[in-house]
């Protein structure tokens, strides 16, 4: 469903609610556990900066497919996956 907000109120007022909203909704207390209260989205962001600053994370079975798949090729996966453990 699609809504044209307008006639409904003007486009800042409507603005100025939404950021009341998630003001009051991130002003709640998480519960035990949790550092914070989430938005939708929220969660995806800080998993998305959290890879892009650490890399993504991956299992012993796929590195190990992939490190499979590249050795054929005569590809050295060590720069991209680091060192293998022996």
């Amino acid at each position: 469903m699609a809504l044209d907000l307008a006639r409904f109120r003007t486009p800042s007022a409507f603005a100025s609610a939404a950021e009341q909203c998630l003001k009051e909704v991130k002003a709640v207390p998480p519960i035990e556990g949790f550092d914070s209260v989430m938005i939708p989205g929220e969660p995806e962001r800080q998993a998305m900066a959290e890879r892009r600053r650490e890399g993504i994370p991956l299992d012993g079975v796929l590195e190990a497919g992939l490190r499979y798949a590249a050795a054929p090729l005569g590809l050295d996966l060590d720069p991209l996956l680091g060192a293998k453990d022996t």
